[in-house]
């Protein structure tokens, strides 16, 4: 037993059917990342927000994260280690970009402004102005140092001393997890 309106011979289409699948499919995930998604992230966002230990870090990666992925330019350019907030205790600090005003202007030495972030909320953290002689560069990229920060240094980038460079994952453990210090 057929279905529907009855076709003849010369007037079908090859591919029609596939085509219309395809686009039904597509609509249907269009309509539930949209709509029904959205929804979805809202309701889990306001569970999240109920949790108190968990609504400080979240909203707080969630700021960083939007401020860093939104941003039309990068925003932080480096990662670097800075003495801070004393002599011989260092923190890990993101380079912004080179200063050149009026604090540039007071200070004989060429400045940088190093953010430093806050644990687990890096979106409050401390402005630090350092020559380029008093940071020490680090070979870890932007991500790898926020997620470094945020975990409060659990989770650390594969790290090879011998080399002195940040290694793939695969070269260590032979996936692509992150290493974790222990």
């Amino acid at each position: 037993m057929l279905l529907g309106a009855p076709v003849t011979e010369s007037f079908r289409l090859p591919g029609v059917g596939v085509f219309m699948t395809v686009v039904i499919i597509f609509l249907v995930g269009l309509f539930t990342t949209n709509i029904f998604g959205k929804k979805l992230v809202q309701i889990g966002e306001r569970i999240l927000a109920r949790i108190p230990i968990v609504r400080s870090i979240y909203t707080g990666t969630k700021q960083v994260a939007t401020t860093v992925l939104d941003a039309d330019i990068e925003t932080f350019n480096e990662v670097v280690l800075v003495e801070f907030p004393r002599k011989g205790l260092h923190a890990l600090g993101f380079i912004t970009c080179e200063n050149k005003g009026e604090i540039q202007h007071k200070i004989a030495a060429e400045v940088v402004n190093v953010f430093v972030p806050t644990t687990p909320n890096p979106t409050s953290g401390f402005l630090v102005f350092a020559s380029r002689d008093q940071i020490i560069s680090l070979s870890m990229t932007i991500e790898e140092g926020l997620k470094f920060a945020i975990s409060g240094g659990i989770v650390a980038p594969p790290f090879s001393p011998i080399e002195g460079k940040v290694l793939d994952a695969k070269d260590v453990s032979g996936n692509t997890e992150t290493q974790t210090l222990t």
